[in-house]
């Protein structure tokens, strides 16, 4: 694995106003019983820097060690909403058509799994297919994708495969697809490679300029970024962007201001208007990968959906998540005029009850910062 720069440029940083506010002796619900204080909560679930933006000031700013306010954090899938993101932005300027397939844009993946899917398809991860986002099962294609980007860590006694040849977009050329595209929502990180693959083409730049320039600059980042690479210096579109955690907020400040910095549209306010929007069945096909996974006792109320490479709590409400493993979580909050930034690094990928306090602690900042009463001004179809 290799990195390169995400260069912010040269322009101004967007001042962030600080309103102090001792959010960290907060009670927040505990699911193993009782409260607990939000920083017992930050340090049990490894947390090494957590940020709240609330009506455009910095009330809350916590780092578990000095270097964790300056050093670039790995923001692992969160890096996937940012190249959403970037898909919107070509899409608003008429570069980029979400229905058109995506063969149109890249002829190498006409002999592969991908050959029939949309780009839509893969804003929304429905592209169909085996594909098993899994970590800790070597024979993965989540396993294989990471073998491919070089950076994959093994589990058990199995023996690392060689990287093969041609990195991860030779390996997204030719990898398999089942079941029917525009399906059920499955989470699959090579739908990202893909898309960004598209986006650096239809762009005609590479990715981590097209970030710098068109995310980090206009939102007025204070730090360059890193991303990384494969050994064929391909950049890892899924997964591989780190920044400062004020740069992380700042880029949640932008979505919440509905993609806006003061004057300039960084984002384009119909794609994230989209975003929250959906399509007629966007929550149907969320709601069978859940049936799927946890069974048909699903509560069938629950009305969130992934769209445009963001998860939406609940279709038309202004939410939005931006999710990682290992613990990364932007959580931008609309109705409260909320940003809640939360950097991890949690001994596993995924974690259950360490997800489960996060969440709890974001409704711990709403109670102490008195934001539940505040009226929603939702989407509709």
């Amino acid at each position: 694995m290799q990195t390169r720069v995400v260069p912010r440029g040269n322009g101004p940083v967007r001042e962030i106003p600080a309103r102090p506010v001792d959010l960290l002796a907060a009670p927040v619900a505990d699911p193993r019983g009782g409260e607990t204080p939000l920083l017992d909560v930050l340090i049990r679930s490894h947390t090494e820097a957590f940020l709240v933006l609330a009506d455009g000031e910095l009330v809350c700013e916590y780092y578990a060690y000095p270097e964790a306010e300056t050093t670039p954090h790995l923001l692992q899938s969160v890096t996937k909403s940012v190249i959403g993101c970037l898909a919107g932005i070509l899409i608003d300027a008429g570069e980029l058509e979400p229905d058109r397939p995506v063969t149109d844009y890249v002829s190498g993946l006409a002999v592969g799994g991908y050959a029939n899917a949309t780009v839509r398809d893969l804003l929304d991860m429905r592209t169909g297919g085996d594909y098993r986002e899994e970590y800790d099962v070597d024979d993965s294609e989540l396993a294989e994708l990471g073998r491919r980007a070089g950076w994959w860590i093994y589990h058990g006694d199995a023996p690392p495969t060689p990287l093969g040849a041609g990195g991860i977009r030779a390996y997204l050329a030719t990898v398999a697809r089942r079941a029917r595209h525009h399906g059920p929502f499955a989470y699959r990180s090579a739908d990202t490679e893909v898309l960004g693959w598209i986006v650096e083409v239809v762009a005609g730049e590479r990715l981590d300029t097209l970030i710098g320039g068109r995310i980090l600059g206009p939102i007025g980042a204070e730090t360059d970024g890193v991303i990384s690479t494969d050994d064929y210096d391909h950049v890892l579109a899924a997964g591989g962007l780190a920044l400062v955690p004020r740069d992380v907020l700042r880029f949640g400040w932008m979505l919440l201001d509905g993609g806006a910095v003061d004057d300039v549209q960084v984002v384009p306010s119909i794609f994230l208007r989209d975003t929250f929007i959906g399509q007629g069945d966007s929550v149907d096909a969320f709601r069978a990968r859940l049936t799927t996974e946890l069974g048909p006792d699903t509560p069938t109320a629950l009305n969130g959906m992934y769209r445009n490479q963001f998860w939406v709590l609940e279709q038309g409400r202004r939410e939005l998540l931006c999710l990682g493993v290992y613990g990364q979580m932007i959580a931008v909050d609309g109705p409260n005029r909320m940003v809640v930034v939360k950097l991890s690094s949690w001994p596993q990928p995924r974690d259950g009850m360490l997800f489960t306090d996060g969440m709890a602690c974001l409704d711990a900042v709403r109670d102490a910062l008195d934001r539940d009463e505040r009226p929603d001004v939702s989407f509709h179809r």
